[in-house]
């Protein structure tokens, strides 16, 4: 049995409610099986994760996420870029004389030969979705220098009149946000703050230059300076993806928009506010629309993580105990009497309490 029938035949199994549907896709899609899995994802009917597994056990193959790992980054860790980028594959981890690295294909013996020569070390093959390589192939290698080559082409590219003399006008932003080097430079940045696990982009400006910064575990950090006509036409691009209204720039707007990384689709809350300078924007990344946070995230220490009860996800009503440093008894009203002698409630307080 081929790889492709076995395949089948899981999804089939996998699937019993859809034999109608797998059958005209395997028609459809004849020893295509990443066309049949972008089919069934797109149809929400098995999660991406479930049927890239299915695929793996069909080729003998484990299915590892990109996502999901830390992606090795030191000195000969890694396959060059160009290389990774033709070949769909990157280098997931590293351990002594082995390297495992997920591709697309890693049933191919030609390509894994070629991975051993360039790396110096044993491959051990894994498959990964190529949408997923892709984007982390951006991610990975996305890094200020890049920044900085999308920044310089954005502005090599400036409409102009002739004779060289820049055009700063709102008509000039718009022309801006049709370019590719735009978006490649808006692209990197957003790639840069999921890379780099940044809660939320600031985009602020002066009275020469605008300024992209990203907290980074809890700290703003400056990423580059962008000339005013880009920042402009940046906000614009925000303004327009969040389906905010990009004529109005005196009142504070807010809005939300998602993008695709692979095959995840991660989702930005977006907020604009008029300042004396111009115009700040501030994005949010929520992560992937669904996805709930989990106190295994790495962004949880230790010690923070052992003090969080485990019964803290669960559906049924949990109820917390807090302790005082130095624990203080109060008696409860009932408990105090009043003096037989007088009704009056001052005559419980001492003589020298009452005035």
């Amino acid at each position: 049995m081929s790889a492709f029938a076995g395949f089948i035949k899981r999804l089939n199994k996998a699937l019993p409610d859809q034999l109608q549907l797998i059958e005209k896709l395997s028609q459809r899609h004849v020893e295509d099986p990443l066309a049949i899995i972008k089919e069934i994802t797109e149809r929400h009917l098995l999660p991406h994760t479930r049927i890239c597994q299915l695929w793996g056990d069909s080729i003998g193959k484990a299915f590892v996420n990109p996502f999901e790992v830390e992606i090795p980054s030191g000195e000969g860790d890694q396959l060059p870029r160009k290389v990774a980028t033709i070949a769909h594959a990157i280098v997931l981890n590293t351990l002594d004389d082995t390297a495992t690295v997920g591709m697309a294909t890693p049933d191919n013996d030609r390509l894994i030969a070629s991975f051993r020569k360039i790396l110096g070390r044993e491959i051990s093959p894994v498959f990964s979705h190529p949408d997923d390589i892709a984007a982390i192939i951006d991610l990975h290698f996305t890094n200020e220098q890049t920044l900085a080559a999308s920044l310089q082409k954005a502005c090599d590219n400036l409409p102009t009149l002739e004779g060289g003399r820049e055009i700063e006008s709102e008509e000039d932003a718009h022309a801006l946000l049709q370019g590719d080097s735009f978006n490649e430079l808006f692209n990197s940045i957003l790639f840069t703050s999921f890379g780099r696990k940044a809660s939320d982009i600031h985009f602020e400006v002066d009275v020469s230059e605008g300024r992209v910064r990203m907290r980074i575990d809890g700290r703003l950090t400056q990423i580059l300076t962008l000339p005013r006509l880009v920042y402009n036409a940046m906000i614009v691009r925000i303004k327009v993806l969040s389906d905010l209204d990009i004529s109005q720039s005196r009142i504070p707007q807010d809005g939300a928009f998602e993008i695709q990384l692979g095959v995840k689709r991660l989702a930005f809350r977006a907020s604009t506010m008029p300042t004396i300078y111009g115009q700040k924007a501030v994005l949010r990344l929520l992560g992937a629309p669904g996805q709930d946070s989990t106190q295994n995230s790495p962004r949880w220490d230790s010690p923070t993580l052992s003090a969080v009860p485990s019964n803290v996800a669960s559906p049924a009503p949990t109820e917390f105990c807090f302790v005082a440093v130095r624990p203080v008894v109060v008696k409860p009203l009932h408990s105090i009497r009043a003096s037989p002698r007088s009704t009056n409630p001052t005559s419980i307080l001492p003589p020298s309490k009452i005035r």
